[in-house]
């Protein structure tokens, strides 16, 4: 009564006394504190701070309590959209439903319950379709709790069966098999996390308290403490704790999930991804939690991360595995050998051995193993040094009262928590009155161990002993003295707070940051370092790197720690300390350790430019006296086979982020944060949008980062980019966009207009759009989130209001593209008819033409002040980037002569398609086909069609953009792309081949003749698998081509005759397309001549000369013997023979 006595609001006649004054401020206080209670976090900051319960009250009325026919629709659509999935409760979803036919109850529109019943039972996933057709013919009528009871129930036996199976498990069709995850180090069997029901369980109840499982080795009938596997350990020292528990963790320092799994690797054809149990062969490794592997027995296994594992064989070949899911449930690591095979590998099996090769090069063998074949691999302890040397079980760190006094600032200030109890042993660091003066003062109890007995605070000293060991560890391998333990204590502390912990899926580093974690930079301690000189340092002539040792990880900043052993810059001493994060490690060399470790002596190194990081190509020199020692055991020196050249790495991912918290936990963070930065200034600088409450009923538009680097044709990073792009994809027709044509600039126009300009003196030049499609303007009205990183704080539940396109929408090219039209039309250009992405303007003499591909534009001018005048209007209406003389476009190189001739080449592509698909090194050849080849359909398996595919998807551009002369064999083996056999990877090699001794081809304009000159040629059926002949077509101008093509013919053809018609036919079409771009040029003299067509069927010119027809012997080509006689009466084409 009071809440209903405050929401009316104060009473003004008559006045309140002081009593009930008081009472009221007493009630409104309360009511207010009620509705605050029950709002949700986005919205609590937007009403917390109104002045009374009543003001409260009706702002949430009028927001919330209102009820109109949108809402009833809205809720009404989601119950009939409404479709129940399988990875989810049953039950669960049916309640949902259930509450939204409860909402349309509350909207006046209430909904049988029959009718509510049949709904659930309609909506259930596909798996319950039998047990849906039961309750369909089941003559019963349901209530709606009774239906859902019957859910449950059968949720229930369902979750019995699958757990039935885990539980029976066994080795599956690819040797994985379910693993316990209470299970013990030790591989004892324990009891599986499955409760029988009581109607199965035959044995007699205990009458005491049951006790529950133990966490430590998953078994009933004790506690951890109590439990018999758990080993006892060396004791403690400090120990801090939240509440009054026996236990916790200091700097949140993690328990190291270090089960012991075989490092050996398995092939695996059934498995469509690669699987590693033992964290420690990662050489990169990110956590990722959420997802969930079918194993080949029907069960399903935790992916706890995914990163990248080097495979070394014993012939001295790496392959590095990249996308590799960590499961650690599994018993055996495996390859998949589909993978493998659609990254050029090629798996051979014989009898009892697989040969793994690589375009016809030996990389390395597995051997029969129990059914299975296991790959010959060297140790992989190198990974394991990356994490310094990480045993099982470890655990927490120590403090002191000075950096004790920092953690607790920073726990608090970070984490907004207090600490209420310290647990320490009784050193004099802990044993003093300034550390009890300090604890009285902030309230901490601190409790001490009894004397003599350290196993009171057992997790700290543990971690203690874990520090030492592996101080011990890293200081060994690297060769350092003892003088450096502070550091290498330093670095063990880093990596192991972003170490998974044994109990917990999260690492202390993800719980501290509140962010993902990306282990990728991790380094092998100790190791060789190549810092690069900074430039105020560097010299002209001078060395440009020093020799370090790595040290660690810089605390304040993104780089690394390195102690200087080797300087030619007079500014760097040796043995002094610096910090950079540009450096290359060889992490298989250490200059301080004079002698191999052990480690080394029976690992392979591999190649330096096919490692992910440069290493060196020395291998370590065995020592002869580990040779001579007689071992009971069989030895595990593994033979090294001759080398056959450079390593493979099989490249699955790419390490661009894919978030805006992956940019800024990555070490290029910086570039990231200014690539942002720069993005977000030219959007509001734009007027993109503007904040507004999020209108009822409506659904925003969503939006994501998008980041790329930007690469210099060397390989080396020019740029970092960052776009904000809209979800386009989730937009609706007719709605928020309706149409989304933008026309584009062929690249059949570019080259024309540069064959006119070199035939004519034009000046080419060339300006960038920055952020084009920020331009246009929107004509309907769109709502889109606020972009991670730049939610305004107190506006959380606001959304953006777009004013002007953004990349991602549907209609945001056809936009940029009007509002390019119109800027440019309105400063007096005129559209070119044939296409609409080229403008000229003609006048005193001179002449300017601009053509745009999407936001790059090429400007030819008859002089340098008329382009000028160009560049400064554009710089006014857009952001533009004054690129200067065009030099390069699409990929294109145009380079132009003293004489005025322009040449274009893409000689860094072709390079670059050699060498992604392994052809840098093959032997030219003559010519790009064999015409004494006779391809066939294949009626075998495919051979490695992904990657078939991949390389003529980077051949069609080339054949499409400078290299006619590929066209015919591209456009030949692209028919067999479904399934490629060897003929035709055979014939495919052949063309890189040619390309490889070509690369330096290209098209080059003279600028003579300046008219247009084509030529028309078909291939008729020359197989027996072939039905339809090829037709062929090039234009010439300038002295270059301009336009061609060579593609299957789309009728069938009786004669040649008629395929030669029907290629010039194709012809006639482009030709009068050309004809009509020519007239709208101002440069081009004016009647514009009919294009001379070449062609070498005699029958073919007779009959279009000809006006008779010859009904028997043409009528089955009438149409296109008209079509052809038209262009050229009307003096679009004129034919000669040739």
């Amino acid at each position: 009564m009071q809440c209903f006595y405050v929401s009316r609001g104060k009473r003004s006649e008559p006045p309140l006394s002081p009593e009930e004054e008081a009472k009221f401020e007493a009630s409104d206080c309360l009511f207010r504190g009620a509705l605050i209670s029950v709002l949700a976090d986005n919205i609590v900051d937007v009403y917390m701070h109104m002045p009374s319960g009543k003001d409260m009250w009706d702002a949430l009325e009028a927001k919330f309590g209102v009820s109109d026919a949108g809402s009833e629709l809205y809720v009404m659509e989601q119950f009939y959209d409404y479709k129940m999935v399988d990875d989810r409760s049953v039950v669960e979803q049916a309640h949902e439903i259930q509450m939204l036919a409860k909402e349309l109850e509350n909207n006046n529109c209430e909904l049988p319950d029959k009718f509510v019943a049949g709904g659930i039972i309609a909506k259930l996933p596909p798996s319950w379709s039998d047990f849906a057709t039961s309750l369909k013919h089941n003559r019963q009528e349901f209530s709606v709790p009774d239906l859902i009871g019957s859910l449950g129930v059968e949720e229930k036996a369902r979750a019995k069966d699958v757990q039935g199976k885990k539980v029976e498990g066994g080795s599956s069709a690819n040797m994985v098999q379910k693993k316990n995850p209470h299970a013990s180090h030790n591989n004892k069997k324990v009891k599986p996390d499955v409760k029988p029901k009581a109607a199965t369980n035959f044995k007699k109840k205990s009458k005491g308290k049951a006790k529950g499982d133990c966490f430590v080795c998953g078994k009933s009938g004790h506690w951890a403490k109590d439990c018999p596997e758990r080993k006892d350990r060396k004791s403690a020292n400090m120990i801090i704790s939240e509440g009054g528990g026996t236990s916790g963790y200091g700097k949140i320092l993690p328990t190291v999930l270090s089960v012991f799994h075989s490092p050996d690797w398995w092939v695996d054809t059934g498995a469509n991804i690669h699987v590693c149990a033992d964290i420690s062969l990662f050489s990169s490794y990110q956590v990722r939690r959420g997802s969930s592997l079918l194993m080949g027995n029907g069960s399903l296994a935790a992916v706890h991360g995914v990163g990248t594992v080097d495979l070394k064989f014993t012939s001295g070949k790496t392959v590095q595995l990249k996308n590799v899911q960590h499961v650690p449930s599994i018993k055996k690591n495996l390859v998949s050998g589909s993978l493998l095979c659609r990254e050029g590998f090629r798996l051979v099996f014989e009898s009892n051995k697989c040969v793994v090769s690589k375009y016809g090069t030996f990389v390395g063998k597995g051997y029969d193993s129990g059914g299975l074949f296991r790959f010959s691999l060297n140790d992989m302890c190198n990974n394991h040094n990356a994490v310094n040397h990480i045993s099982e079980n470890d655990e927490s760190n120590d403090e002191a009262l000075h950096f004790f006094k920092i953690y607790k600032a920073e726990i608090e200030n970070q984490l907004e928590r207090k600490i209420k109890r310290l647990r320490s042993d009784r050193g004099g660091e802990y044993f003093s009155n300034e550390f009890a003066s300090f604890c009285e003062e902030f309230g901490i109890i601190h409790e001490m161990t009894p004397p003599y007995s350290p196993q009171s605070n057992g997790v700290a000293e543990r971690k203690n002993r874990t520090l030492t060991e592996m101080v011990n560890a890293m200081l060994d391998t690297a060769g350092l003295s003892k003088e450096w333990w502070g550091e290498a204590v330093l670095t063990a502390c880093h990596v192991l707070n972003k170490i998974p912990m044994k109990h917990k899926e999260v690492t202390p580093f993800e719980e501290w940051e509140r962010k993902k974690l990306n282990l990728s930079y991790l380094r092998t301690w100790g190791c060789l370092a190549k810092v690069n000189v900074p430039i105020a340092k560097k010299r002209k002539l001078g060395p440009k790197t020093v020799d370090c040792v790595f040290l660690g990880y810089a605390i304040h900043s993104v780089g690394y720690r390195f102690l200087i052993v080797n300087s030619g810059v007079p500014d760097m001493h040796v043995g002094t300390i610096l910090e950079s994060r540009d450096a290359t490690f060889f992490e298989n060399e250490f200059p301080m350790k004079y002698t191999p470790s052990t480690s080394s002596k029976e690992t392979i190194m591999p190649h330096e430019h096919f490692a992910p990081i440069e290493h060196n190509d020395q291998t370590p020199e065995e020592n002869p006296e580990e040779d001579n020692i007689v071992d009971t055991r069989k030895s595990k020196r593994q033979r090294v086979a001759k080398s056959f050249g450079d390593d493979y790495i099989v490249y699955l991912v790419d390490d661009t982020p894919r978030t805006i918290e992956e940019a800024y936990s990555s070490p290029d963070a910086d570039y990231w944060k200014e690539a942002v930065r720069s993005e977000m200034d030219s959007i509001m600088s734009n007027g993109t949008w503007e904040v507004v409450e999020r209108p009822y009923g409506c659904k925003p538009v969503g939006c994501k980062w998008v980041f790329k680097k930007k690469l210099r044709p060397d390989g080396t990073i020019e740029k970092y980019k960052a776009r904000l792009v809209a979800k386009g994809y989730t937009q609706k027709e007719g709605e928020d966009f309706f149409d989304t044509y933008s026309p584009v600039a062929r690249l059949t126009t570019i080259r024309v207009l540069l064959a006119l300009a070199a035939s004519h003196g034009l000046l080419v030049h060339q300006m960038d759009v920055k952020t084009a499609f920020l331009n246009g303007e929107l004509e309907e009205e769109i709502y889109m989130d606020q972009p991670d990183g730049y939610v305004l704080e107190g506006q959380e539940g606001m959304v953006c209001k777009l004013l002007k396109s953004l990349y991602g929408l549907k209609q945001a090219p056809k936009q940029w593209h009007e509002k390019f039209d119109t800027t440019l039309t309105s400063a007096g250009f005129v559209v070119n008819e044939a296409d609409k992405c080229v403008y000229y303007r003609y006048g005193g003499g001179e002449v300017v033409i601009l053509c745009l591909y999407v936001d790059d534009i090429l400007i030819f001018g008859t002089s340098l002040n008329v382009i000028e005048e160009v560049k400064d209007y554009l710089s006014k209406s857009f952001e533009m980037k004054d690129l200067g003389e065009a030099d390069v476009i699409l990929n294109i190189k145009l380079q132009r002569g003293d004489e005025g001739g322009i040449t274009l080449v893409q000689s860094y592509y072709v390079d670059k398609v050699l060498s992604r698909f392994g052809y840098s090194d093959c032997k030219p050849a003559p010519t790009p086909y064999d015409p004494s080849v006779l391809l066939r359909k294949n009626r075998r398996i495919a051979r490695d069609q992904l990657r078939y595919s991949q390389i003529i998807g980077s051949l069609m551009y080339l054949a499409s953009a400078t290299r006619p002369d590929i066209s015919f064999a591209v456009s030949k083996l692209s028919r067999f792309v479904s399934n490629p056999g060897d003929d035709h990877w055979q014939t495919l090699e052949r063309v890189m081949r040619y390309l490889k001794g070509t690369m330096s081809y290209g098209i080059h304009y003279t600028g003579y003749p300046k008219v247009l000159e084509g030529y028309s040629d078909s291939n008729w059926i020359s197989d027996a698998d072939e039905i339809k002949a090829t037709s062929g077509y090039v234009f010439t101008l300038g002295g270059g081509a301009v336009s061609w093509k060579s593609c299957k013919q789309t009728i069938l053809t009786r004669s040649t005759m008629e395929a030669e018609l029907t290629a010039l036919d194709t012809a006639t079409v482009e030709a009068e397309w050309l004809r009509e771009l020519l007239m709208d040029l101002p440069v081009v003299e004016k009647p514009v001549p009919a294009i001379l067509m070449n062609c070498d069927n005699q029958t073919v010119i007779i009959k279009v000369n000809s006006s008779k027809d010859n009904m028997k012997s043409s009528r089955h080509i009438k149409r296109r013997l008209k079509s052809v006689r038209k262009q050229k009466n009307s003096g679009v084409i004129a034919l000669d023979y040739v």
